[in-house]
């Protein structure tokens, strides 16, 4: 049997249409801002986070980060329209996709690819989607301030200003490490701000240390139950915060549903680095929804799923969140076909409207 060819993003969007918004970048700062402005807050917004308890959120702010890796390929998300086009061939034609979690440059390029979506005759993808802005990413992969994760993207005011439905922050807890101290201060200070403009917050809380140098997580659910209990407490209120976390398996005679029951927050599972292996992120995600979890904000494994198409990865993801039922086989079984599923459907969404 001949191996499967991975996703080719050139085949989902249109060299022509790409090389329509580098040109729509190039236009008058104030003119876009308010282009943006307007997509931003015209679509349709949601009365209300999620309609079933659930939610499937892409994170897309991982080069911000410095973290360009997609697998085996070290700078596998580097190159910009591979990177965007396959948050777009994930979201598009799955409307159980809720929304997108990135870095202003990302989410601006969502929105500018919206808008020329439409200017062909299009359908507006981002209705109804969750838009949800990181604040910090500072924290510069193996740098030596690493913990001093910074704010550097979103403010509450201009994300409130631009249609942004909620914000994300981060920090990860080493007891030894001044600048996690530094780090919980800055989401704190942007948590009361997001309060003050009922912007929801999602706070990814890890417990990591330092070894060699390098910032590693740590994989105990101990430690994890300590930074969770951390986060119920911060900032001036609790209202509207969901946590992420991530997925560990049972250690120390505790397991994940030991986690779910630290907080009365609505809990959803991160992905982690792209491994190749998608059917581990599925069985991952579905253990931690038995244990109580209330969905997954997933990345790269999302993005780049091995040979997979990423649209079938987020329909497998689907099945495992939105669509799951008492029968956990058959939840299992259904999301593994439709990862199986040829690269095809929908794949000239965008080249039928550029010709």
């Amino acid at each position: 049997m001949a191996k499967k060819q991975e996703f080719a993003v050139g085949r989902f969007i249109p060299s022509p249409l790409w090389d329509e918004l580098i040109r729509l970048r190039k236009n008058n700062k104030r003119y876009l801002r308010e282009l943006v402005k307007r997509e931003g807050n015209e679509r349709a917004r949601r009365n209300t986070i999620t309609d079933d308890g659930r939610l499937i959120i892409l994170a897309a702010d991982h080069t911000a980060r410095r973290i360009m890796s997609s697998g085996i390929d070290k700078l596998g998300m580097a190159n910009r329209i591979n990177y965007i086009g396959r948050i777009l061939r994930v979201i598009c034609g799955n409307p159980q996709i809720d929304g997108v979690m990135g870095t202003p440059d990302v989410l601006e390029d969502l929105l500018l690819f919206n808008y020329l979506n439409k200017e062909h005759g299009g359908d507006d993808f981002l209705d109804r989607r969750l838009l949800i802005g990181c604040m910090n990413r500072l924290g510069l992969k193996d740098a030596i301030f690493e913990l001093d994760d910074g704010l550097s993207g979103y403010g509450a005011d201009y994300a409130s200003e631009m249609g942004i439905d909620g914000v994300k922050l981060m920090f990860r807890y080493d007891a030894n490490s001044q600048d996690s101290r530094k780090t919980l201060e800055y989401c704190v200070q942007a948590m009361n701000e997001c309060h003050k403009h009922n912007l929801p917050v999602f706070l990814e809380a890890m417990a990591v240390e330092v070894k060699n140098g390098k910032v590693s997580q740590k994989e105990d659910i101990e430690s994890l139950l300590q930074v969770v209990c951390i986060a119920n407490g911060l900032s001036t209120s609790s209202l509207g915060t969901w946590l992420k976390l991530p997925y560990i398996r049972d250690s120390g005679g505790l397991n994940y549903s030991d986690v779910i029951a630290a907080t009365s927050y609505p809990v959803l599972v991160l992905g982690g680095a792209a491994t190749g292996q998608p059917e581990e992120l599925v069985n991952n995600v579905n253990e931690a929804m038995l244990a109580g979890a209330s969905g997954g904000l997933l990345g790269r494994q999302v993005l780049f799923p091995g040979q997979h198409d990423p649209y079938a990865m987020g329909r497998a993801i689907s099945e495992v969140i939105h669509n799951r039922k008492d029968d956990n086989k058959q939840v299992i079984d259904k999301a593994m076909q439709l990862l199986a599923t040829e690269e095809g459907e929908g794949i000239d969404r965008f080249s039928r409207l550029v010709g």
